[in-house]
């Protein structure tokens, strides 16, 4: 056999190598359907940290603790629709000429979710919702106390891990805006804040 056909069979041997490799992978990465989502029902709990909106003003309020569960279904391989509910507690928030003033907050919306799988443990995502903020501030003052209720526009960016079987830890990015009165002069803006939160997510396939 002459060094040409020794050299040609032997790199052969190696694309064959490198294909087999590559369709085995592609396979088990992007085309398994046991890693889609479709009929999949998801449970989240997340707790975490967002930041604040002007808070020296009186519409203000400080950065903190937050805390958020969503459940989600899946319509097709790659998009979930669901459900999500935020909550957030703020006590004797500082603000000039107020003593005593508490600001809670409570969230709920509507989103659309674009969830992709990698190598059956790594999941990312990332979508948009829309739903209802109200923002109720008490003080000690009777007759002071005001809510406002908002809409609410947010992004979501978002991975989870494999932890066992079912159970996922995800962490989270949210851009939540929130609409009150339209100002078509631009003399008032619209609160908005960023949260980062980070909890267990539990994944079940519905027959």
């Amino acid at each position: 056999m002459s060094k040409n056909k020794i050299y040609l069979l032997k790199h052969l041997k190696h694309i064959s190598k490198f294909l087999f490799v590559f369709i085995i992978s592609y396979n088990y990465i992007f085309a398994q359907e046991n890693d889609m989502f479709k009929s999949c029902l998801i449970l989240n709990f997340k707790t975490g940290y967002h930041t604040g909106y002007k808070s020296d003003q009186n519409d203000g309020f400080p950065g903190g603790l937050i805390f958020d569960g969503s459940f989600s279904y899946g319509l097709t391989k790659l998009m979930l629709i669901g459900v999500n509910l935020e909550f957030w507690n703020k006590k004797n928030v500082y603000k000039p000429n107020i003593k005593g003033l508490d600001i809670y907050a409570f969230g709920y919306g509507l989103n659309c979710i674009l969830r992709k799988s990698f190598f059956k443990i790594l999941n990312i995502y990332f979508g948009a919702g829309v739903g209802n903020y109200s923002i109720n501030r008490k003080n000690d003052v009777p007759g002071e106390n005001i809510k406002k209720n908002y809409l609410n526009l947010y992004l979501i960016f978002g991975s989870d891990i494999k932890v066992y079987k079912n159970l996922f830890l995800t962490a989270d990015c949210n851009l939540t805006g929130l609409l009150g009165e339209i100002d078509f002069g631009g003399n008032k803006s619209n609160p908005a804040f960023i949260s980062f939160k980070i909890g267990p997510t539990f994944l079940f396939k519905i027959p």
